[in-house]
């Protein structure tokens, strides 16, 4: 049996709010992804690099 603790992921939201309150961004993320606050600046912060 996969023990899902160790599975890694996030879910990416638009048009709900997020972790900082936006109409967008990381909405969920896994038990090991502990700071959620900094995994949503760094995913912003990447989609800003490929201007998406």
């Amino acid at each position: 049996m996969m023990n899902i603790k160790n599975l890694l992921y996030w879910v990416f939201t638009s048009g709900e709010r997020g972790i900082h309150g936006l109409d967008w961004g990381v909405k969920h993320a896994s038990e090991y992804l502990d700071d959620r606050q900094k995994l949503d600046s760094d995913y912003r912060a990447l989609l800003r690099d490929f201007e998406v």
